[in-house]
């Protein structure tokens, strides 16, 4: 296993340009092609990178109300198909959508106090 080395400034800015370029279609960005103006990283790396962390229609943060309603309604149409669902919000990744309904949303979480027990 690779340890992971972390993206530099300009390394960030090479990718925004090669997505930029790549972007007719962002669902088909070419990410081998990418990664070849990149050579200490693979197209991979890359992807991650992009979805994960640059790409604008990416949101950090606290959660607002019209968010996690779309949770709502989206795990009401998909259940747990978090991919299907983070379509509904718009604008979260699915992983985000996961932790915030598991660790906030979901009807059956307890609220109460914690017992001596637990």
């Amino acid at each position: 296993m690779r340890t992971p080395k972390p993206w530099t400034p300009e390394e960030d800015e090479i990718l925004r340009n090669e997505v930029a370029r790549e972007v007719a279609d962002p669902t088909q960005i070419n990410w081998l092609q990418v990664a070849t103006r990149l050579s200490a990283r693979n197209n991979k790396d890359c992807r991650k990178r992009w979805v994960y962390t640059l790409a604008p229609t990416v949101k950090k943060g606290a959660w607002d109300e019209q968010e996690d309603n779309a949770l709502r309604e989206g795990t009401r149409i998909y259940g747990t198909k978090w991919s299907e669902v983070a379509r509904v919000v718009g604008t979260r990744q699915p992983d985000q959508c996961s932790r915030r309904w598991h660790e906030a949303i979901k009807p059956n979480i307890s609220r109460q106090r914690w017992s001596l027990y637990e």
